[in-house]
């Protein structure tokens, strides 16, 4: 018979007041169902039905240490099972069975969660605190940042004064043209690199270093290149060329002496003394460009040779004949011509025509050193 639900409360206080009555071990039923009543509330009289208590919604009620679980076991689903379902009806929703408390565990599980707790709120103190360092530390560093970046960019470091070192040919304003900088340049945040590029690309400079000098001071040194002669064409075009074979520019007689130009005027003149060239002669026309490098072979010869030649041979070379590399000829202020060809062995050759010129001083006319092994020289007729 089917319980009356709205009556289950009273159910079940009558059924906590009953008292189960020991059997012999042989009437016993077994149970295979799996509950969370004591086991002696499934010793049934001999046939009253047993009302079982389905799963409840209290946990309490599992907790409770003389309770336990017994376990189902796979029933088949022959006649004999089906009668024993029938046997149990299920009362949902069992009410809540109050339990005696152990003080003493009670007390621990609340230390332990009031240690938890204060755990939890220490972590959250030092993350908090973390976060806050964090936002204060991000603030000064971008105050200093901006405070750094408005100091350097300050008025106390602008470059006032500009010190050139090194320039010869060069005046200080040409220098400082090929510098990108203005009066409201800073000294400080300025790329030394950039501006050695700068100064590189003027072919007149072989080197440049740059050093800056607090508080407001540019310092230049620069590297000039030499001009050692002025290169004439046999079309009519003279240009001035370095020691390293860069063309300086074209070549302009003028009273003060020799003027390299740009051809496309872009760049400043630069003023040569006249003496300080020698005239390469009899050059075949090749092109030029400001600038650029020689590629002509016999013009890289002829410097080679005039760069090679002892000083004292040096002051006495009045030009440098060049149409071919083996007839390139040397002649002096006293008009002697020295045959030199190739620059290979360029010192040897220098020391044999110095050594035949002071032997035969003001008779020689000729002097062959294209050999080193047999120079030969050749002089005036002896009139005696």
């Amino acid at each position: 018979m089917a319980l009356d639900y709205k009556k289950k409360s009273d159910y079940w206080d009558q059924k906590r007041r009953e008292q189960a009555t020991p059997r012999k071990r042989s009437d016993r039923k077994r149970i295979e169902v799996s509950t969370s009543v004591s086991k002696g509330m499934l010793i049934p009289d001999e046939g009253e039905p047993i009302t079982l208590r389905a799963k409840s919604k209290h946990p309490e009620m599992t907790r409770k240490p003389e309770r336990e679980r017994i376990h189902i076991k796979k029933r088949g689903s022959g006649p004999q099972a089906a009668t024993r379902r029938k046997e149990f009806e299920i009362v949902p929703d069992a009410p809540p069975v109050e339990h005696r408390v152990d003080p003493i565990r009670a007390k621990e599980r609340r230390k332990v969660s009031q240690k938890r707790a204060e755990r939890y709120r220490r972590v959250q103190r030092a993350n908090i605190r973390t976060v806050i360092v964090i936002i204060v530390v991000g603030v000064i560093a971008a105050f200093a940042l901006g405070s750094l970046v408005m100091f350097l960019r300050s008025p106390f470091f602008t470059i006032t004064q500009y010190t050139v070192r090194g320039a010869s040919h060069l005046t200080t304003a040409n220098v400082l043209s090929h510098v990108k900088t203005d009066e409201n340049t800073s000294l400080l945040p300025l790329n030394t690199k950039e501006v050695r590029e700068e100064l590189l690309a003027y072919p007149w400079i072989a080197d440049a270093q740059i050093k800056k000098r607090l508080p407001s001071t540019l310092e230049i040194t620069i590297t000039e290149r030499v001009p050692i002669g002025i290169v004439s064409m046999v079309n009519g075009e003279r240009w001035v060329i370095a020691s390293d074979g860069i063309w300086l520019g074209v070549a302009e007689e003028i009273e003060e002496g020799v003027r390299a130009t740009d051809p496309d005027g872009e760049q400043v003149a630069v003023t040569i003394k006249k003496e300080k060239l020698i005239t390469i002669e009899d050059i075949s026309p090749v092109e030029s460009h400001y600038g650029s490098l020689a590629q002509s072979e016999e013009v890289l010869n002829a410097i080679e040779v005039l760069g090679g030649i002892d000083a004292e041979l040096r002051a006495l070379v009045l030009t440098i004949s060049a149409p071919e590399i083996a007839l390139t000829k040397i002649t002096t202020v006293d008009h002697v011509e020295i045959l030199i060809g190739s620059s290979k062995d360029i010192e040897e050759k220098s020391k044999i025509a110095r050594e035949l010129l002071d032997e035969q001083a003001g008779k020689v006319t000729l002097i062959n050193v294209r050999s080193v092994d047999k120079p030969t020289s050749r002089g005036l007729p002896d009139t005696e």
